[in-house]
């Protein structure tokens, strides 16, 4: 007998106990099993084998005891068992050469002594975290020569369930296994410390379902995590790779890789419609392609189309079945706030945005999309939020499922009215009471900042844009011609004219649909303006005229005011001074008779024009000094700026051109104070114009260098006059 064969030395007196009832060969008999063969195995000679001490265990009647033996005896005997339980990788993986050097290199990081390599993958669903996982798991896995030991958590297993997995690969009797989760947990741990076996974990949800499943020290795992699991990172001390979604190339690639390389070829166009719908989400991308797999004869165009109706994941079950996962581990705020988000096609949102759209105070909005950024289903670029394409179709068809139509209205109403509050407070700090309470009934309490106010404007005028396109698509006609025309005090000072344009067209257009007079007459007011701007001033007064006598028939004199302004401008604009003169005189005086100081002051400012060109200096400057006393009192600094220029344009025009240049200087710094960049570009040129004059040419080409720099940044066609000016100076 091979010494120290507790086996053996146990069976043979077994056998001897019970000689009288069950002899060697009876016993080899009823195992099936040669005389021969269980002689070598009673001797010691050869090992028992695991299954064979089972049999002997039921023949005998002594419960596990022979398999506990042969179990024990195999460290002698056997090797380990050498689990290699990694799935195939995707045959269609592309890309990702940048997440797989950072795998690489967090890798190859040194770890602190005693403690396990655990690396971990995160990001959105179906963004590529398990094509991702078992590419670089496939690579590293032969630095471990023990095996590997694999466990997909999609569908939530036990970890207890999953323990009792990796420990049956690993050889560890039942018998051996500690009952409850920690004991398991230990054994694992002890089995690993071991062997050089990686450790692989797919679609994690939680810290608490892996953690016992994770190696001791010296140990090695990768993980890929469902969502952001900061008590993972505290308990093993390291980070998370996110991985972010594909660049247009690598989604173009993966389509063709997919369904064919001549078929996206032969429809560029279809093609890269599908290539946007997926966001760059290798998921969609894949299962676009397999969708083109499954019928050869549908055009790459027909399933752009369907995808454009809304009916993607429809036809994407094993997509839908991946978000559900996700979407089904949210609390109900943050669900709730999901699905809303999933029906708003505006762009994206702030904090507070997406507040008012769920119905949310402050605190509870910044709760739920914490938990959606946890989760990795939001887009989020400079603090607003938006869903990825494909999450947000996913997120519309819950909503639909789920959420009744009253409610959804509700919501859609919600975003609609914080949006113009929030634009009328801030277009009230530009220019306080401009509108006469036309937006809410009232006027606003505005305690913004004009810089803030700016910056708010400028950061929300494409959303308003959309909301209000959304606004008169849902027959909310009256909301749409308000969202337009409440941020005329923006484009007037920012000049977006290709914004401003748009905005202006829907306006008169949604004004017209609800047959709201008083609406159509200040929306026409806007869209002649910035007509005007562009230079198109015949087109600019048949809006004008038309508003005019809309605002005359239902007695709107603030509204008259300011379209009377806007047929002077134009009238400048042409050279009809006389009728020019006569219109901005008419709205300065309605707006002193409607309390609008600061109005008054920018029509004296252009009838101060008129009066300059027919060189009537003493009454444009009288004119332009009683402009700047309201301007001061009013407190619109804006409309001292404009002044300011005024009176440096009547000094220019009078050669005083010291004078002129400190009115432009002033002016100057009133605009660069207020963010109007076409305004200081202005101010730029009338300096260069006094320095022209002073002789300092120098001084002059400073000056216009930078109004050019401005003008050429807004696009604004100034800037050719502004190279002329330049030219006239010769060289430097």
């Amino acid at each position: 007998m091979a010494q120290g064969n507790a086996f053996a030395a146990e069976l043979q007196h077994c056998l001897q106990e019970r000689k009288n009832e069950l002899s060697q060969s009876m016993l080899a008999g009823k195992l099936h099993v040669s005389p021969g063969y269980l002689s070598k195995v009673v001797n010691g000679r050869r090992p028992a084998p695991r299954e064979l001490a089972r049999k002997i265990d039921g023949v005998l009647g002594t419960g596990r005891h022979f398999e506990r033996l042969a179990v024990e005896q195999a460290g002698d005997d056997f090797p380990p068992v050498q689990p290699q339980q990694l799935p195939a990788m995707v045959a269609d993986f592309v890309g990702r050469r940048a997440a797989l050097s950072q795998l690489e290199a967090r890798w190859a990081a040194r770890v602190a002594p005693g403690a396990a390599k655990v690396v971990v993958i995160e990001g959105a669903p179906g963004i590529g975290k398990s094509a991702l996982l078992l590419r670089f798991a496939a690579a590293i896995a032969g630095r471990y020569g023990d095996g590997c030991l694999y466990a997909d958590l999609r569908h939530d297993p036990s970890t207890e369930v999953v323990l009792n997995g990796f420990l049956q690969a690993l050889g560890v009797p039942s018998t051996l296994r500690p009952t409850g989760i920690d004991g398991k947990a230990a054994v694992l741990r002890s089995v690993l410390a071991q062997r050089r076996i990686l450790v692989v974990l797919d679609n994690v949800s939680t810290a608490d379902q892996i953690l016992p499943l994770l190696p001791g020290s010296a140990g090695a795992a990768l993980v890929s995590m469902r969502s952001h699991a900061p008590e993972l990172y505290e308990r093993t001390g390291t980070s998370a790779i996110v991985v972010g979604p594909f660049g247009t190339a690598e989604s173009r690639e993966l389509l063709a890789m997919v369904a064919g390389g001549s078929r996206v070829a032969a429809e560029p166009a279809a093609a890269r419609r599908l290539v946007q719908a997926c966001d760059g989400f290798p998921g969609p991308a894949r299962q676009l392609g397999e969708l083109l797999v499954a019928h050869p004869y549908r055009s790459v165009h027909e399933l752009a189309e369907q995808l454009d109706s809304g009916d993607c994941l429809d036809h994407l079950d094993g997509l839908d079945t991946t978000f559900t996962k996700t979407y089904e581990g949210l609390r109900p705020a943050a669900a709730g706030l999901f699905r809303l988000l999933g029906l708003h096609t505006a762009g994206s949102l702030s904090e507070s945005a997406a507040a008012a759209l769920g119905g949310l105070d402050q605190v509870a909005a910044v709760r739920a999309l914490d938990e959606l950024r946890a989760a990795y289903v939001l887009n989020e670029v400079d603090g607003r939020v938006s869903l990825p394409g494909p999450l947000q179709m996913f997120a519309a068809k819950r909503a639909r499922a789920q959420d009744g139509v009253e409610h959804l209205i509700t919501a859609r109403h919600r975003i609609f009215q914080w949006y113009l509050e929030e634009a009328a407070t801030a277009n009230d700090a530009l220019a306080p009471d401009w509108d006469g309470g036309v937006f809410l009934g009232r006027s606003p309490l505005s305690t913004m900042a004009f810089r803030d106010a700016m910056s708010w404007c400028s950061g929300e005028a494409d959303a308003v844009l959309r909301l209000a396109r959304c606004a008169q698509h849902k027959g909310d006609h009256e909301m749409a011609w308000k969202l337009t025309l409440v941020y005329l005090p923006y484009f007037y000072l920012s000049k977006r004219w290709d914004v401003w344009l748009h905005a202006a067209s829907v306006g008169v257009s949604a004004a017209r649909e609800a047959a709201d007079l008083t609406g159509l007459g200040r929306c026409l007011h806007s869209l002649g303006w910035v007509l005007h701007e562009l230079g198109k001033a015949d087109e600019a007064l048949r809006h004008l005229n038309e508003g005019l006598r809309i605002q005359e028939q239902i007695g709107d004199d603030r509204g008259r005011a300011w379209t009377l302004l806007g047929i002077g401008a134009t009238g400048v604009f042409r050279g009809d001074h006389t009728a020019a003169g006569e219109s901005l005189r008419n709205s300065a005086n309605l707006f002193f008779e409607t309390s609008l100081g600061f109005g008054a002051v920018v029509a004296m400012s252009y009838e101060a024009r008129v009066l300059i060109t027919g060189k009537s200096f003493d009454d444009a400057l009288a004119l332009l000094l009683r402009a700047l006393e309201v301007a001061v009192e009013t407190g619109v600094r804006p409309t001292e700026g404009l002044v300011r220029h005024g009176l440096g344009e009547l000094h220019l025009a009078r050669g005083e051109f010291r004078t002129a240049l400190a009115q432009f200087d002033r002016a100057l710094l009133l605009r660069q104070d207020t963010g109007q960049r076409w305004a200081e570009a202005e101010a730029q040129v009338g300096r260069g114009k006094a320095w022209t004059g002073l002789d300092e040419r120098d001084h002059a080409r400073v000056a216009l260098k930078r109004a050019l720099a401005i003008f050429e940044g807004l696009h604004d066609p100034r800037g050719l006059d502004v190279r002329a000016l330049l030219a006239g100076l010769g060289s430097a």
